[in-house]
Order: structure tokens, then C-alpha cells, then sequence
């Protein structure tokens, strides 16, 4: 209970600080005023945007999306189904989309662990080992990284920067 009393005084002595404070400030103003002295205002005008430009039409408008060209779903009819036939061709086989940078290779006895950067992030990697899933390394030495993709597809990476 006192402490709650306590609080209460301290907020009322704050705030009355502040107003006394506020009130100093309005009287020194309106004494440069009368001094004929130039008061700063608080809001620089001459940073404000020009106000009467009319504004720009904005570049899309949500409550009325624009409709795209897109095919037509199949046609149903009563029987078996008849489909439109699509411009699109069979699909292709996928293509090595591995992005990596090869770095180096570090050497422990008779273990060779490549390090190799995808990502943003550096991970050693062994032969044999899979890089992501569909990618694994067939072959290392100090110049090339060779990955074997999907479809036994192969890729080989040629080392990056100066390092001897």
C-alpha cells in the first residue's frame, strides 16, 4: 500500500517537471517572437512533399485482378472424357542444376574430403557421398570435383581462388 503511494507521488512530481518544463518553452518562444527574433518551427516545411502534384495512379489494384492467359481446364462430357489437346511437349529429362563452387580439398591420411561451397555454406564432402539428393561425388583430386547427376549424368567442377 505505501509503495503504491509512493508511485503515485512520483508520477504527479514527473508530470508536473515536464509541464513546467513545456510552459519554460512556450514563454521563451513567445518572447523571441516579440523580440522580433525568427523562430525555428518544429516541422521543416521545406523537407514536406509537394502537396499539390496530383498523385499516381497505382500500379495495380487489388480489388480487381487482372486475368491471365492461362489454358482451359478439360472438358467433361457425358461418356468418357475428351481433353484438349496442350501445346506443351513430353517432358524432358531433368537437367544438372547443381549450383557449387569447388574450394579445395583436405587430405587425413588415406581419406580425401573435398570442401565445396553451396549456399552460402561450406561442406566437406567424401567420395561417394551425396551432395543433395540425385547428386553424389564420384571423384576427387586437388583441380576437379567430378558429381554424378540424375540420369548418370556428370558434371565436373574445376577448383576456385589461388590456393597451391
Amino acid at each position: 500500500m505505501r509503495y503504491r503511494g509512493v508511485r503515485v507521488w512520483m508520477i504527479l512530481a514527473c508530470s508536473a517537471g515536464v509541464l513546467l518544463s513545456a510552459s519554460r518553452q512556450a514563454s521563451q518562444t513567445q518572447a523571441q517572437a516579440a523580440q522580433g527574433k525568427e523562430v525555428k518551427p518544429l516541422v521543416r516545411k521545406d523537407l514536406l512533399a509537394n502537396m499539390t502534384k496530383e498523385p499516381a495512379p497505382p500500379l495495380r489494384d487489388i480489388f480487381h485482378p487482372k486475368v491471365s492467359a492461362e489454358p482451359a481446364p478439360p472438358v467433361y462430357r457425358a461418356g468418357r472424357p475428351v481433353f484438349r489437346k496442350s501445346a506443351r511437349s513430353a517432358p524432358e529429362s531433368p537437367v544438372f542444376t547443381l549450383n557449387l563452387v569447388y574450394v579445395g580439398v583436405v587430405r587425413s591420411g588415406s581419406k580425401t574430403i573435398a570442401l565445396i561451397i553451396r549456399d552460402g555454406q561450406t561442406t566437406p564432402v567424401a567420395e561417394g557421398e551425396e551432395i543433395i539428393p540425385g547428386y553424389r561425388v564420384l571423384h576427387i583430386t586437388s583441380d576437379a570435383l567430378e558429381v554424378e547427376g540424375p540420369k548418370a549424368q556428370k558434371k565436373t567442377f574445376s577448383r576456385q581462388g589461388d590456393w597451391p
